[in-house]
């Protein structure tokens, strides 16, 4: 997978970034970047983003990217469907959330 990006300069949700939930290892890298005043947190979903029928019902993620408005950086903690990025607050600037997955085999 290529490096996924998205950037937020408002309260607002990004897109759904789709992962490869079969991949054997799932490893996933993901930075979280704050040139704001902001807070935001990561969201992930265990649900078919690609299913028209389907509701996605997202969750927050773990520590250190479930709330906050500090840079962090880390390696996905388990298998998901997709992730999104949600800026909850906002005063200024802008929130980017990269994604990083490793190739299978």
């Amino acid at each position: 997978m290529r490096k996924q990006q998205v950037t937020l300069a408002a309260i607002a949700i990004s897109p759904a970034i789709p992962l490869d939930r079969e991949a054997n290892p799932f490893e996933v890298g993901i930075r979280l970047t704050f040139s704001a005043t902001a807070t935001a947190q990561v969201e992930f979903t265990l649900d078919d983003v690609f299913d028209p029928t389907v509701t996605p019902v997202w969750t927050i993620a773990p520590a250190p990217f479930n709330s906050g408005s500090a840079n962090a950086a880390g390696k996905w903690p388990f298998a998901v469907v997709a992730i999104r990025l949600n800026v909850t607050a906002f005063t200024s600037g802008t929130v980017t959330l990269q994604v990083l997955q490793g190739k299978q085999g």
